[in-house]
């Protein structure tokens, strides 16, 4: 276990405790429509460096960006192999990518993908046919301690979408079909305990069912843990406690979007509501540091209305730590990736220098990074100070997920948080499946779309 020394507690007490507007902003790429448009998603990277993502423009495409800004097109969609990866993508420790599109394919209800590090396209799982219920996957995939997939869409026939799970040997399994009575389409990806539980989000109507927080057992019994003030697009994350967080499009004082917290005792709060000036429209999952702060982005808002990235502490200070402007990007809808660094990676739907989206970094944002404890005279200080929460050494390779311990006992809202955070998938023979013009809305299909 490392320590740090007095000086390097003070230069983390004075990076925690930089003001709005002191994070560095870079812009790693942008994209022209040739190399794809509209990155929408959260970014992964491999133990190199290198940071994927996904393309929705057109029919879509699946990118690589290299420490070295070299920006690769790996996989251009057609529709015939699925059109629209807007939920992003999840990668093993081979470098193996999955992910899904909620459109085209075999049977034109989407996919279900995996693309090796050598370039090969496959497609696990057509959406929409005969023997598959779900269709028009939107959330990002779910990875549990076994190498198991999970998944949502958010629709499906008959229902009103589904949560599906695919094991180590390909076999799939539709594990529920939502009716609108406890919830309908969930645009959201689940997260899963480990108990083997899943957790996740559906939106509402406004007027039939609200949108809900759910738990989904391995028995197949669905509950509904709490009703949302908004949609939720996003995916939820979970701290040590096993306290869940996620943000809402709308709802909140000013009806532009919160971040919430459900407790381990079940109460629902909400810890910031955004006003525009602050940020508007959330719509990506949300990132927690080692102590405890929440990072997240807007689509909207700040003083030129193009979206924000922020961070949310403990006692409920939101920090704007960018506010995008047009020639640095506009809309972020995806969440954010962290490095060993604490440096943090994003998207932008557009802007950028041809308007079509942008790759960015951003330092000196306080994120704290698990892995370093101070040496006990300065313990004191950082605790009093900024309630910097020390962990144990970590893996150092970038992740997009809240950091969890080995072991956690169950809370009153159902949630155990997972054994591992990094497992080990093993191979299969079908590979290796998962180691470690305006922004669309989700409910808005075209007519491509839904003709395949």
């Amino acid at each position: 276990m490392r320590h740090l020394s007095f000086t390097a507690c003070l230069a983390a007490l004075l990076a925690l405790a930089a003001p709005a507007g002191a994070a560095t902003l870079t812009t790693l790429a942008s994209f022209n429509g040739g190399n794809g448009a509209q990155p929408y998603s959260t970014l992964v990277a491999d133990a190199a460096g290198t940071l994927y993502g996904t393309t929705v423009g057109g029919s879509g495409t699946v990118f690589s960006l290299t420490p070295g800004g070299t920006l690769t097109t790996l996989v251009s969609f057609n529709n015939a192999n699925g059109r629209g990866p807007y939920g992003g993508l999840v990668i093993d420790a081979a470098g193996t990518l999955h992910g899904t599109t909620r459109s085209g394919g075999p049977s034109f209800g989407g996919t279900l993908f995996r693309l090796t590090p050598g370039g090969a396209l496959t497609t696990l799982v057509a959406f929409g046919g005969d023997t598959v219920s779900g269709r028009e996957p939107w959330g990002t995939l779910h990875v549990d301690a076994s190498g198991t997939i999970h998944g949502t869409t958010r629709n499906s026939a008959p229902g009103f979408g589904t949560v599906f799970s695919m094991a180590t040997d390909g076999t799939f399994t539709t594990r529920h079909v939502f009716n609108g009575t406890a919830g309908a389409e969930p645009f959201g990806g689940v997260i899963a305990d480990a108990s083997g539980a899943l957790y996740g989000t559906t939106v509402g109507d406004g007027a039939s069912y609200p949108a809900t927080v759910f738990r989904l057992g391995t028995g197949g019994t669905l509950t509904t843990l709490a009703n949302l003030p908004g949609d939720m697009f996003g995916s939820l994350v979970a701290d040590a406690s096993g306290t869940l967080y996620g943000t809402t499009r709308f709802g909140g004082t000013s009806n532009l979007g919160t971040v919430f917290s459900l407790a381990s005792d079940g109460t629902l709060a909400t810890l910031a509501s955004f006003n525009g000036s602050n940020g508007a429209e959330p719509w990506g999952t949300l990132i927690i540091d080692a102590a405890g702060t929440l990072f997240g982005t807007t689509l909207l808002g700040g003083s030129s209305n193009f979206g924000t990235v922020f961070s949310l502490t403990r006692d409920g200070t939101v920090t704007t730590l960018v506010e995008f402007t047009g020639g640095n990007g506009t809309n972020p809808r995806g969440g954010l990736l962290a490095d060993a660094a604490g440096t943090l990676y994003g998207t932008t739907l557009f802007g950028g220098a041809l308007f079509n989206g942008t790759v960015f970094s951003l330092a000196d944002t306080g994120f704290v990074v698990a892995g370093v404890v101070p040496e006990p005279e300065t313990w004191a200080m950082m605790v009093v100070g900024l309630g910097l929460v020390a962990a144990g050494a970590r893996s150092r390779r970038l992740q997009s997920t809240a950091r969890r311990p080995q072991k956690r006992p169950a809370t009153a809202a159902g949630y155990t948080a997972p054994r591992r955070e990094s497992p080990t998938f093993p191979s299969s023979a079908q590979g290796s499946p998962l180691g470690a013009g305006r922004h669309p809305h989700p409910r808005a299909r075209g007519a491509a779309d839904r003709a395949g």
